[in-house]
């Protein structure tokens, strides 16, 4: 019976999430930082103003390049998902509304990358390791 290894599995799980993270993080973020008035009324609407946007925007942008990249994606996962649970905070307690669903869909999407990631890291470890004993 062949049997795929389980990298081989997660990795083919993980790609297609962690390019899809990154392309609605860096399209989020061109909005941010071109200055759209939806993007920013949001935003404005809980006190912060175009600089702060324009920081948030480049983490964005700095968070959805290291998910390009497949040995950064873990950090790039950490980094949206922090900034995600941000975002939601921000949304339940500054404007007394639950957090969007979508929100909620990209931080569970960040944490399944940064665990699958972090796996195949210690799984990489574990090879090597074994390859030297």
């Amino acid at each position: 019976m062949n049997v795929l290894p389980s990298s081989i599995l997660l990795n083919v799980f993980a790609l297609p999430i962690q390019y899809s993270l990154a392309a609605v993080c860096i399209m989020a973020a061109v909005g941010k930082l071109l200055g759209y008035d939806s993007s920013l009324s949001v935003l404005e609407t809980v006190g912060l103003d175009a600089f702060q946007s324009a920081i948030i925007g480049l983490i964005q942008v700095a968070a959805g390049l290291m998910l390009i990249i497949p040995h950064m994606a873990r950090y790039g996962a950490i980094l949206l998902a922090a900034l995600m649970i941000s975002a939601n905070r921000l949304f339940m307690f500054s404007l007394q509304e639950p957090a969007p669903a979508l929100s909620i869909i990209i931080l569970i999407m960040c944490f399944s990358v940064a665990l699958i990631r972090w796996d195949a890291r210690a799984e990489r470890f574990l090879a090597e390791d074994q390859r030297l004993s």
